[in-house]
């Protein structure tokens, strides 16, 4: 009788959890809608627009008429993209004419139909990525056995300022972090349950991932980290109900599987692969010592395998057995680490001064030489910089706190993936460095929904939300949605542009990513009443495809004839346009104001600019 009336309590429970996901998830498509047709980013148009091969119609011509070659659209690869986003072929086919005179140096757009286009290829981003959160809330559920956990992970997730905007963006990102994250979800609750349904998720996830960018390699070693991860973590459970053995056969036959199975989505979703053998490694190709990897991780498996089918796991056993003594020092020492160097890269910034004299190398510089010749310490506090100041406060703090808590106390059916996810940090941060990338906001997507899982653990056991109130525990919920709302509304309607109030308002955590674009638009289009006559020079990728008149874009000036260039009324710059025309704007001095005619500094930062000069031979009269 009590054990229904458990299950029952159970049940209301999941449903009363559901109910209140409702508002999160409300409020990311309400915020998710604003602007979404506003703003036009770098390399958008490669995917639906004008461009010679346009990839996502490219895909579905190729995928449709069974040019299999053809499906291979991109490097990235970014089909999820062209699959999911695709769906706006369906009520959007004339992309093309959003140009209205494609001059040999110059264009001219349709603003409308330029919106047109971004409305139904971002919608269906949007749309799948709130429906995935549902997916996620399910998982966390069952991952973290809470429900109130599940529920403030996924709110925090929905609610994360940079996941919503890069949910508006056609890029293969929109769908990395999610896929990447489901992908993890699944895998853990498979090493835990064993259930066959976890194996094929995670096997689709790993597979979506890879088709999303190549990046995703990384979940193969991780993987493996996560099921070292359990077995240690669980040992004393395993061996006290000699599962040990049968544990090692299910994993070490089941993770090449998965990963083999991952490998045929990733096939069957880009069927070029079966034309050409090489696109499988093509992505590994990208990725140092990504062969060496791949080899230590099958030795690895066979070992475990083979231990367990012949001498009866006796090595892993015994391996497992007389480490147990790290199972203290090695996760404290691990928080600790992840802490203390979140708080530094917090701390060297939060007061103004840059306190540790880090290099100022700007993370959109992309001065590979600059950022190889730094040292180890000073590459690990640019990588982490964009990312601390990019998560919301509740979310930053409630990570730090989580870490430092558990190096002296965590829960026990916390530990195992506490640690596993802690240690991707160690990884994906190695693994830039490695590879002398720095990082910014975009390349960092796969770490936010981890760092939110994380906080989310720390947030539940702070305040025992399970042995609380419903009534108690739903305020508070209400309470981190209201916060995190607040998060958002502030940065509206520029998200993925979000950075933290706490860091002084001269720094800049990213560019302006085509945001302004349209508002600089609009306020020449307020200044000329004929707006479709003007001739207007922009270094800027988001300005041109919302402006009436004839727009060239940077150094296409120097390829126009006279009469073009001595009747361009506007010259309208950006931050990351500034970057790269320095000396073509030094050029211009002449021809220009010396003074901004309007500004937009994005999220108050002067950093993050798009200002518009009026034409040195432009009269005031002219302009009415």
């Amino acid at each position: 009788m009590e054990s229904d009336f458990k299950q029952v309590k159970d049940k209301n429970r999941r449903w009363y959890i559901l109910l209140l996901f409702a508002i999160p998830l409300a409020m990311y498509f309400w915020f998710g809608m604003q602007h979404i047709t506003e703003f036009e980013t770098a390399d958008e148009y490669r995917w639906v627009s004008e461009y010679e091969k346009v990839r996502i119609p490219q895909y579905w011509d190729a995928m449709l008429n069974k040019d299999w070659e053809r499906t291979r659209i991109n490097d990235k690869p970014g089909i999820t993209l062209a699959m999911i986003s695709g769906v706006g072929l369906l009520y959007e086919k004339d992309y093309a004419a959003r140009v209205d005179v494609q001059h040999k140096f110059s264009t001219e757009y349709d603003p409308e139909k330029t919106q047109n286009v971004a409305y139904y290829f971002r919608m269906p981003i949007l749309l799948f990525n709130g429906l995935m959160s549902v997916f996620i809330l399910f998982s966390l559920a069952r991952l973290t056995k809470s429900n109130w956990t599940a529920l403030l992970g996924a709110t925090l997730i929905v609610l994360c300022p940079v996941i919503i905007g890069i949910s508006q963006i056609i890029n293969p990102d929109a769908f990395l972090w999610v896929f990447f994250f489901s992908a993890i979800l699944s895998f853990m609750l498979f090493v835990r349950d064993n259930k066959w349904w976890d194996a094929l998720f995670s096997a689709l996830f790993l597979g979506l991932a890879f088709l999303s960018k190549y990046t995703s390699f990384i979940l193969v070693p991780f993987f493996f980290v996560i099921m070292l991860s359990y077995l240690f973590f669980n040992y004393k459970e395993l061996a006290e109900e000699g599962k040990i053995r049968k544990k090692m056969l299910i994993l070490s036959l089941s993770y090449p599987a998965i990963v083999a199975l991952g490998v045929l989505f990733f096939a069957l979703g880009m069927p070029a692969v079966f034309v050409n053998h090489d696109l499988l490694t093509e992505g590994l190709d990208q990725i140092k010592k990504a062969d060496d990897v791949i080899d230590i991780l099958l030795y690895a498996s066979a070992f475990l395998f083979v231990d367990a089918l012949i001498l009866k796991s006796f090595i892993t056993k015994n391996i497992l057995k007389y480490s147990q003594f790290l199972g203290r020092i090695l996760p404290a020492l691990l928080y600790v680490g992840l802490a203390g160097m979140a708080v530094l890269a917090f701390y060297n910034w939060a007061f103004g001064g840059n306190v540790l004299g880090v290099p100022d190398i700007p993370y959109d510089a992309r001065d590979e030489k600059l950022f190889r010749n730094l040292d180890v310490w000073n590459k690990l506090m640019l990588e982490l910089y964009p990312f601390v100041y990019s998560l919301t406060p509740i979310v930053f703090f409630s990570l730090v706190a989580t870490w430092l808590k558990s190096a002296w106390k965590t829960r026990r059916e916390d530990a195992y993936i506490l640690f596993a996810l802690s240690s991707l940090f160690v990884a994906f941060y190695f693994g830039v460095i490695m590879q002398k990338l720095q990082v910014n906001i975009r390349y960092s997507m796969i770490m936010y929904p981890i760092a939110i899982l994380i906080a989310s653990l720390g947030i539940s056991q702070i305040f025992n939300w399970e042995k609380m109130r419903n009534v108690y525990a739903t305020v508070l919920f209400l309470a981190v949605v209201a916060v995190s709302g607040a998060s958002l509304w502030l940065i509206k309607p520029f998200y993925f542009n979000y950075a933290t109030d706490i860091l002084p308002k001269q720094y800049s955590i990213t560019g302006g990513w085509g945001y302004g674009g349209y508002e600089a638009a609009q306020y020449i289009h307020s200044q000329y009443e004929n707006s479709e006559e003007l001739i207007v020079w922009t270094d800027y990728d988001g300005f041109c495809p919302f402006f009436k008149g004839r727009c060239v874009k940077g150094s296409q000036i120097k390829w126009n004839k006279k009469d073009v260039t001595d009747n361009i009324s506007f010259y309208v710059r950006s931050r990351r346009g500034a970057m790269q025309t320095e000396k073509m704007w030094e050029g211009l001095k002449e021809k220009r104001m010396e003074e901004p005619v309007w500004e937009l500094n994005i999220d108050g930062r002067p950093a993050n600019f798009i200002k518009i000069y009026k034409a040195a031979d432009v009269s005031e009269q002219a302009l009415q």
